[in-house]
């Protein structure tokens, strides 16, 4: 058994005109263990922008932080949603999805078009980790008209000696 100690996720937004969103953004864990969902925001960028590529990091980072790696504000490592304070095995997790805030009530939707999304978990050094990809052969919306959740397929387990940039970047 090894714990999550951080996940990095990878998150671009379509180029179309009315993709980006004000609205929250969580990438949820399901499995064996229970569930759990973590806040992707930063207040030090305008994120889920239009055309946006954006790396978030929750918990600790995989390797030494790059500056391109944008911390996500409610799950620095110590606080709250730190996936290393939860304890959360990472052979436990079956399920990974994204998922946009729903306010339900008409004209408060703020729809989100999303391009792609990479999850990377890791867990102690050298144990390796898992990735969850959406990819989805057109774009897809998340919205009150589209739905406000998407499922990521599990792409496997990466071995304890690989980068994680390398790992992420060879999907």
């Amino acid at each position: 058994m090894a714990d999550i100690l951080g996940m990095q996720v990878n998150l671009q937004t379509s180029l179309d005109s009315d993709s980006q969103t004000d609205d929250e953004i969580y990438i949820g864990l399901w499995g064996t263990g229970g569930g759990r969902e973590f806040p992707l925001s930063s207040s030090t960028i305008d994120d889920f922008e239009r055309g946006t590529f954006i790396t978030y990091v929750l918990g600790e980072a995989p390797i030494p932080q790059p500056p391109t790696f944008v911390r996500s504000d409610r799950a620095k490592p110590g606080e709250a949603n730190d996936p290393a304070g939860l304890q959360i095995d990472l052979a436990s997790v079956q399920y990974v999805y994204i998922r946009k805030q729903a306010y339900g009530r008409k004209g408060d939707d703020n729809a989100y078009k999303l391009r792609s999304v990479v999850v990377f978990m890791y867990a102690t050094p050298g144990t390796g980790g898992r990735i969850f990809t959406l990819q989805p052969p057109r774009e897809l919306w998340l919205a009150n008209e589209h739905g406000h959740q998407a499922w990521l397929e599990d792409s496997g387990r990466v071995a304890g000696g690989v980068q994680v940039s390398e790992a992420v970047t060879t999907l």
